[in-house]
């Protein structure tokens, strides 16, 4: 199970990111990619925008591949 990481606004690092282990919830890498508040997160998720990244329903959750948002914010992938 991934870390549990702070949900308070702070910096987008490489390793925040990654804490999210193999998916990270979509309204938080929309925040992590486009710089947005959590209420802008949910009016593009909402609104069916197209993202620059993959969006999947699991449940009523809308999760992201973690590895799609370091790929987009060129960071590649390295050996765990």
């Amino acid at each position: 199970m991934a870390a549990q990481v702070d949900a308070a606004d702070a910096v987008w690092t490489e390793e925040r990111i990654r804490q999210y282990g193999v998916r990270m919830p979509s309204v938080e890498a929309a925040r992590a990619v486009y710089g947005c508040g959590v209420a802008h997160a949910y009016g593009l998720l909402r609104a069916g925008e197209d993202l620059e990244f993959r969006v999947l329903r699991k449940g009523r959750q809308y999760v992201t591949p973690t590895a799609d948002v370091l790929e987009l914010l060129g960071l590649n992938e390295r050996a765990a």
